[in-house]
């Protein structure tokens, strides 16, 4: 049931609390065919927000068109990376059903539980030139992949370790040597700073200036949302703006979107007390730790960082033969302190998204639609 109390104070103080929104509704024609009708709420690329774990979405689909790309190897072949600069060697995981580390394997840690070590091996695959040129040829001109999440300097993430590829023999098919990117690349938004001073843990102060995050990775909440579209009706749109991945890249990334953890096998995230349904899924359980219903699936990309929260979902009710798109980035930092870790999350971002996802699932089962959809639907009662 939706509670518009949770609404109340950050809809009065949208600006405080950047908020974004972005529903799209989904209406079939008789061929099954999509077309979206869009809806914002504050929809603004001018005001800033941190996208965190969001930016892995463009890397994971760029990394599975890269591969593509190289006829020796694939999302299956074993790899190594070596170490350098700012980055550790990374040649096993244990985690994997065979003990050794495949771009699936990372893709799956990336999306299901939102690994950061995952997607700095994918940077490292794509390198920082490679990954901006591509991503802006795509049509996302705006979007800057600038840095790991492991603390590293701006010269370090222009630097790429190199990467070694075997086959199932352990024999080395392909090699991809250290590279780096001989273009600086300047950050595109014009005010990307947040807070009013930054805590260091070293010296146990606060600077009197906001964070400046013009080094760092940013993707707009709506190129997010485009991204997610792109996901899962890649016919909608132009050949020039899809990527070049097959049906079977697709449907990984919609699977680990819509895995939860308990759902995985490889990794295994025991016990549920500590990897819950809300991990990282924000829609409809805000703090809790209750399953979603069996017939709701969430396949979404979150992010959580310096106050900020986002979601960007595909949500379907199998029941009830619903689907749509929904959006949302939440800033929650009252004393506008940056790096202290004292962020309004569950107090007010988590209730937000909670109440956010059942006031448009409430909606769209009351609308009337002329053709019904043919949900896809995953089977994870396996796990994998």
């Amino acid at each position: 049931m939706t509670r518009p109390e949770y609404f109340e104070d950050v809809i009065k103080n949208s600006e405080k609390y950047r908020l974004q929104i972005i529903y799209t509704q989904i209406n079939r024609d008789e061929n099954g065919n999509p077309h979206f009708t869009d809806y914002t709420y504050r929809l603004n690329d001018s005001e800033y927000y941190y996208c965190a774990s969001i930016i892995k979405l463009p890397v994971i689909l760029m990394s599975l068109e890269k591969l593509n790309r190289i006829p020796q190897i694939s999302k299956h072949h074993k790899i190594t990376f070596e170490a350098c600069g700012c980055q550790c060697g990374f040649s096993d995981d244990t985690t994997s059903e065979n003990g050794f580390i495949t771009f699936n394997h990372l893709i799956k840690k990336a999306l299901v539980l939102s690994n950061n070590n995952a997607y700095d091996k994918m940077y490292d695959f794509l390198g920082q030139k490679y990954a901006n040129k591509r991503i802006w040829e795509l049509g996302f001109p705006k979007i800057r992949i600038l840095n790991r999440f492991k603390p590293c300097s701006p010269d370090e993430n222009r630097h790429s370790c190199a990467i070694n590829f075997y086959n199932l023999n352990g024999e080395l098919v392909f090699r991809q040597e250290e590279t780096t990117s001989d273009t600086i690349i300047a950050g595109w938004h014009p005010n990307p700073t947040a807070g009013k001073g930054v805590y260091s843990s070293k010296t146990g102060t606060v600077s009197n200036s906001p964070k400046n995050f013009g080094n760092m990775n940013y993707i707009s909440i709506q190129d997010a949302h485009t991204l997610l579209k792109i996901i899962f009706f890649p016919e909608a749109f132009p050949a020039n703006q899809r990527f070049d991945i097959t049906e079977d890249d697709y449907n990984t990334v919609r699977r680990y979107m819509g895995m939860f953890p308990r759902e995985s096998k490889h990794p295994t995230y025991i016990p549920y007390e500590k990897y819950y349904d809300s991990y990282v899924k924000y829609y409809f359980l805000g703090n809790s730790t209750e399953k979603v219903p069996e017939n709701i699936r969430i396949f979404d990309k979150v992010g959580m960082s310096f106050g900020f929260m986002i979601d960007c979902a595909y949500i379907v009710d199998y029941d009830a033969n619903v689907e749509f798109f929904l959006s949302a980035v939440i800033y929650t930092n009252n004393d506008e302190i940056m790096n202290n870790d004292n962020y309004e999350y569950r107090q007010t971002a988590l209730p937000f998204f909670e109440q956010l996802g059942f006031l448009i699932l409430d909606y769209e089962k009351s609308r009337e639609r002329k053709y019904v959809p043919k949900l896809i639907k995953f089977d994870y009662s396996n796990g994998e």
